[in-house]
């Protein structure tokens, strides 16, 4: 795959993008208000506040994360699955293929085996706070880059018990939702109020997606970023300085909510993982969609 700084760049396990504006506690009712559970990535380990905890609603907060001196900051994400060392195998497969016919079908057949082998639940860098309902299982808390490449540690957790049925997720003022087949994906996004703080991120396809906002000026249009994606360029006229911001990855299935202040002007909700098609870059399959958050 193609480097871009806008996003595409992306190597890891963990979401392709530089930059989460900062996040603080959910603000809902105490009596309904999730267990916080606090993730720490470092270049050589990931910790976590508690290693087991009953099924239901959680909220991760990431306290530090490294800085990857290629992608920017690095992830902290939250993986369920009985093989890891197979997930991320074949995530290495698909992140380091040559941008070859040949590359792109073994990027394809390894993407397939990670979805089959595991669940994602999201995460981000330091500073991001996301809800999310965990199901019993074994789970690992994955610093991204520094993983995936074998400079860190994971930390194993499990989800286990009588389930939590009195938690809920925050209320959310914005949602995305990944609809569609395999090589058919499209986003669905929808402001049900303002300002933008808490958004609700839903998998409703059927490949693994994450979520990566960029910020474009008023002058944008659909047809300038068709564009650039078809010629791999990258124009920055089409960008405003906004911070790259956006959520890691998540299977399909799985919904989470994440805070995360999304100032009001015009952006593209994009996802550059590869497709379990051919390869190839969701957004090169036209799996983007321009959006403008409103002034309150």
């Amino acid at each position: 795959m193609k480097k871009s700084k806008f996003l595409k760049s992306g190597v890891a396990l963990s979401l392709m993008f530089a930059g989460l504006t900062a996040v603080s506690q959910s603000s809902s009712a105490a009596s309904t208000d999730p267990p916080i559970i606090n993730l720490g990535g470092f270049a050589k380990k990931t910790t976590i506040s508690k290693t087991t905890f009953a099924p239901g609603v959680v909220e991760f907060h990431v306290t530090t994360s490294p800085m990857d001196p290629n992608e920017g900051p690095d992830n902290v994400a939250i993986v369920k699955t009985d093989n890891l060392n197979l997930v991320l195998d074949q995530f290495r497969t698909a992140f380091t293929a040559k941008d070859t016919p040949a590359g792109h079908a073994a990027t394809a057949a390894a993407m397939r085996t990670a979805h089959q082998n595991s669940t994602f639940y999201g995460g981000g860098p330091k500073g991001t706070v996301w809800q999310v309902n965990l199901p019993a299982g074994h789970y690992y808390a994955v610093t991204g880059n520094a993983v995936l490449f074998g400079e860190g540690k994971p930390v194993e957790f499990t989800v286990a018990g009588a389930p939590d049925s009195i938690s809920t997720m925050h209320a959310t003022q914005m949602t995305l939702g990944a609809l569609g087949a395999v090589g058919a994906n499209q986003w669905e996004v929808a402001q049900t109020g303002k300002p933008v703080q808490w958004i609700q991120f839903a998998n409703n396809s059927q490949e693994v997606h994450f979520m990566a906002l960029n910020g474009l000026r008023s002058s944008t249009t659909t047809s300038m970023i068709s564009k650039s994606l078809a010629s791999h360029s990258e124009d920055a006229a089409l960008y405003n300085h906004v911070d790259p911001a956006g959520f890691d990855i998540i299977s399909p299935g799985v919904t989470v909510v994440f805070k995360q202040a999304w100032k009001p002007g015009k952006y593209v909700v994009w996802c550059f993982i590869p497709s379990e098609i051919d390869g190839t870059a969701h957004a090169d399959q036209g799996f983007w969609k321009l959006y403008t958050v409103k002034k309150a």
